[in-house]
């Protein structure tokens, strides 16, 4: 099937015993749905689920009818699945629409495998297990919602079971397939034949499906409850559910046991009830694990009391949002205030309130820029801050708050890099305005004064290099940036220095100017002329003694300089040319210095870079050699906690001494074993001597010792395996040609020629007899060759292994050989079978016609059967239903039973056989000369004969049952005949 009406079909999803569900695509939405289309399955099944006497597939089908209009009336709520549309096919067969949801509760809570062998036959991933009490709380919330709905609609479910339930990508549960929904007014009553999951029904529903009530559902709804919270079923003696998640309910627990109750009448009456009970048992755990704990030393620890807290606000939180049934639910997170300074939660995982995030983006973002929060932008954030309503000291704390977040973000070894480098970011800005604060508020010398200090940095040359030196190895930052950082707070603060130097140069004149006057007014007027003479005598004398000593003492201080200068180049270090910078300030070879010890930093930091680079790089192979060895680390050159690890635990069963570091003795540990592995992978290669061992090996060591060999002997075997590729294939040619040979041979020695007669075809009246199987009437024969039994598995199989046929039919674990095949439609007998028993025989074989069929069971005779009119156990193969003949559900090998006069065996019984006949109602207008009535309708087709399954008065020669020519079931099969041309 590629098409379903305007959808394209993408593959089958599923099927059960009246559908089939299909994955396809809206071509022009381009989306996937989900599509379930009316299909019997098993036809055996029909009579068993509906008290329709006459044809129960009308039945049947409209009970798919009924589920697509439940389903409908259903969709409104958002936990039920949604029908998007409902049609039907070219042939009248009827599908529904609905979205495609993938995820089901299978999927969280695992597979019902309880025991070894089940798990020892599926993958880890689909292990029972439970989920959390508030995922669980939460899933069984929707889910009772979902079943209100039902049963306000006067419906049950009864197949409340994990694969039922899908989950969407919003986490939103819903309830699908409500294929054996019991629904209100049916024209039909249910048998007492089983409906549903075993492991998830009620006790009453266990013994018949009939009575049910949405009590039953309830019940399912316990045992779903029961799986989430523990992982297990509730079978036999079961603990309570509390025993394996102790911070649920107790009064959930009760409520589970309660909806678990054998007696219906104990239960939750319907999904309404389960619902009310289940809100007040959360509703009120939660209110009471948020109270204010005391505080009791005996009692819970800090760590415990704040999981129950957070607990209980996740179940309040999910209580709101289910009671308002998909209204946006109002949640209040402890820490939050309506106006005020406290702005975000106290709580670890905090939230900054969604009105200040923007002041918390622009805080980030200036911290990403600068480092720090600078007292220019102060303005701008607190002109944020008074949008939102908080004070400065709210904003002096939120700044605070963002950079510690940040900061601690950034020391989790699990976190995004960019949270790392900006933490780095703002430790080093950090620590440069340490740096300042120390020259700031160190003690200066008043007797080094100079004109230029003004023009001279804050920072010394070195510390500035240092500085920058550290930015570029732990943040993201280039060193133009970095510098561009430190020339601005340099600026800045020589701006405030020059502000205050100019303060205290206006002071000082504000000293001077009144003593100047004070001298000129009284000293000039009592000097006389020979004291100036002596005076200014005198102070040429004092003025060259004072020029004297100032040159002996810059003299000291240019010898001096020079002896440090020559010293700093003598030890032709970093911290000698510091110490030169730093003790002659302003020496004559400050410059030279600055040369000197910048080129050696230049120096110490590419001897730094290339270190660096060699250890990263060691580090890389040493980590791809721990991923060869199967270690899970990831090659970032980086010794990060992963890698330790794997290095400690190699080092550890080496018998190493564990280091955790990385060095050439490690590598070469890790080389010599690999080696060893490679040679051992080797030899097991070369014992087994196959291609897959030869590729395991290329692929896990791809640089191995032996990987040119390798591949030369898969090319080896290769050939070898071509050749020998081709004696199998002639072999097996030659094989199916003798069996083709030996099955034809055996199904024409087994042919029986019956001759030309009349007989009278169809029932008398009594009272057995139906009116499709009336009137009466005479029917001339011409001779015939028919097969004495029934076509056989083997020999449609047989069909199969020369590629004729396309269809291998399911014997049902009953055996297939000489048991008649089933599981086969009219159109894969007339289109697959036949046309290729034809061409291997060279004949003409057919279904028999209706008339030819009767005649042929009757073998001469009048009454019901073909041996009288008793039903007889030991005469055919029937009654498995009732359990007349046995309740064993499978076919008898053809030849169990006697033949008839005729020598035909199973005529009566076994399978129903397919003739050639279209469907007629009764026999008015039907043919009399024995062919085949090829009008009617020819969608369905006359089968004959009963089964196993049925009960004796279906396997009259007389009977007759339409059936469809598409469906496939294991109580139908065929046995053909060749026409005589006489």
């Amino acid at each position: 099937m590629q098409h379903i009406g305007k959808y394209k079909v993408i593959r089958k999803l599923g099927s059960g015993s009246f559908g089939f569900v299909y994955l396809a695509q809206d071509p022009k939405l381009q989306l996937q749905v989900a599509i379930k289309v009316f299909k019997i399955k098993e036809a055996s099944l029909m009579s068993q689920v509906t008290s329709a006497i006459e044809d129960p597939e009308p039945v049947i089908k409209q009970r798919f009818i009924n589920e697509a209009r439940a389903l409908r009336n259903l969709s409104a709520n958002p936990h039920i699945i949604e029908m998007y549309e409902f049609d039907e096919l070219a042939d009248g067969t009827p599908y529904y629409v609905m979205p495609y949801i993938s995820r089901t509760l299978v999927d969280e809570i695992g597979k019902d495998a309880f025991s070894q062998g089940m798990l020892d036959d599926i993958p880890k991933a689909d292990y029972p297990r439970r989920i959390s009490t508030t995922q669980a709380i939460s899933y069984l919330q929707q889910l009772s919602q979902a079943l209100c709905a039902v049963h306000e609609s006067a419906l049950v479910h009864r197949d409340i079971k994990p694969a039922n339930i899908l989950i969407t990508k919003e986490n939103q549960l819903q309830l699908s397939d409500f294929g054996i929904a019991k629904l209100p007014l049916s024209e039909h009553s249910e048998t007492g034949f089983g409906m549903g999951s075993r492991n998830y029904l009620s006790p009453e529903q266990q013994e018949s499906a009939k009575h049910v009530q949405a009590s039953s559902d309830i019940y399912s709804l316990g045992v779903i409850a029961y799986r989430m919270f523990t992982g297990q079923l509730p079978v036999g003696r079961f603990h309570d559910a509390i025993d394996f998640a102790p911070d649920m309910p107790q009064a959930l627990n009760d409520l589970i046991i309660l909806a678990l109750s054998q007696r219906p009448s104990q239960r939750p009456a319907d999904g309404a009830q389960f619902l009310k009970l289940l809100n007040q048992a959360v509703k009120a755990f939660s209110k009471e694990l948020s109270k204010e704990p005391k505080q009791d030393v005996n009692h819970n620890t800090e760590s415990e009391l704040e999981s129950e807290t957070n607990l209980a606000a996740d179940l309040e939180i999910s209580i709101e949002a289910n009671v308002e049934a998909n209204n946006e639910a109002k949640i209040k997170i402890k820490g939050y205030t309506e106006a005020g300074t406290e702005v975000w939660s106290a709580q670890k995982t905090s939230q900054i309130k969604k009105e200040l995030k923007p002041i918390e983006n622009k805080i980030i973002e200036l911290l990403k820029q600068y480092g720090e929060i600078k007292t220019d932008d102060l303005l701008l954030l607190q002109t944020l801050a008074d949008i939102a309503h908080i004070d400065k000291s709210a904003l002096d704390e939120l700044i605070v708050h963002v950079t510690q977040q940040k900061l601690s973000q950034g020391n989790q070894d699990n976190n995004d890099n960019n949270d790392n480098k900006l933490a780095a970011f703002i430790l080093w800005m950090d620590a440069v305005n340490k740096q300042f604060n120390a020259v700031i508020s160190s003690a200066i010398n008043p007797n080094t004064t100079n004109t230029n200090t003004n023009n001279k940095n804050i920072l010394p040359d070195a510390v500035v290099n240092s500085l920058i030196t550290a930015g570029l190895s732990t943040t993201d930052k280039t060193a133009e940036q970095l510098t561009t950082l430190i020339n601005a707070k340099q600026q800045s603060h020589k701006n405030l220095n020059k502000l205050e130097k100019i303060n205290t140069v206006t002071q000082i004149k504000d000293m001077l100017v009144p003593l100047f006057k004070k001298i000129k007014q009284r000293s000039l007027p009592l000097l006389s002329l020979p004291l100036i003479r002596l005076t200014v005598s005198g102070l040429i004398i004092i003025g060259l003694t004072l020029l004297y000593s100032q040159y002996q003492t810059q003299q000291k201080i240019i010898l001096a300089d020079d002896s440090a200068w020559s010293q700093a180049q003598q030890i032709n270090t970093a911290a000698g040319y510091q110490g030169y910078l730093e003790n002659k300030t302003h020496g004559s070879h400050v410059n030279q210095a600055k040369k000197a010890l910048t080129k050696l930093i230049q120096q110490k930091n590419s001897v730094q870079i290339n270190e660096k680079k060699a250890q990263q790089q060691l580090i890389d192979t040493v980590q791809h050699q721990l991923i060869k060895h199967g270690y899970p680390i990831s090659r970032t050159g980086e010794l990060d906690q992963r890698t330790k690890h794997a290095i400690k635990t190699f080092e550890k069963n080496q018998g190493l001494l564990v280091t955790g570091h990385v060095d050439n003795l490690l590598l070469k540990k890790l080389k010599q074993l690999l080696q060893l592995k490679d040679e051992k992978q080797w030899l097991v290669a070369q014992s087994k001597h196959e291609i897959n061992a030869y590729q395991e090996y290329k692929v896990a060591f791809p640089q191995g010792q032996h990987f040119m060999q390798a591949s030369q002997l898969i090319k080896q075997l290769r050939i070898e395996k071509t050749n020998k590729d081709q004696q199998k294939k002639q072999a097996q040619e030659t094989k199916l040609r003798q069996l083709i040979e030996d099955t034809t041979n055996d199904l024409l020695d087994n042919m029986i020629t019956l001759p030309a007669a009349s007989f009278t075809m169809g029932c008398a009246q009594h009272s057995e007899c139906k009116a499709k199987e009336m009137p009466q009437h005479n029917v001339a024969i011409k001779t015939f060759n028919i097969m004495s039994t029934e076509v056989t598995f083997a020999q449609w199989d047989t069909c199969l292994a020369s590629g004729a046929c396309k269809v291998k039919p399911d014997d049902e674990n009953w055996g297939r050989g000489n048991r008649p095949v089933i599981g086969i439609s009219y159109h894969d007998i007339v289109n697959e079978f036949i046309p290729w028993l034809n061409k291997v025989t060279a004949k003409n074989f057919v279904l028999p016609s209706e008339a030819q069929w009767e005649y042929a069971a009757k073998a001469n005779s009048r009454t019901k059967y073909a041996w009288g009119d008793v039903p007889d156990c030991l005469k055919a193969r029937y009654g498995q239903f009732s359990g007349l003949c046995g309740d064993e559900r499978k076919t008898s090998t053809v030849k169990s039973f006697q033949a008839n006069i005729f020598g035909l065996y199973d005529m009566h019984g076994n399978v129903w056989e397919w003739t050639q006949d279209c469907w007629n109602d009764n026999y008015n207008a039907a043919p009399k000369n024995g062919s085949a009535w090829q009008t009617g309708d020819c969608n369905a087709g006359v089968i004959k004969g009963g089964s196993w399954l049925n009960e004796a008065k279906l396997l009259r020669s007389t009977f007759r049952a339409g059936y469809n020519r598409s469906t496939k079931a294991n109580v139908n099969g065929f046995r053909l005949v060749i026409n005589s041309t006489r």
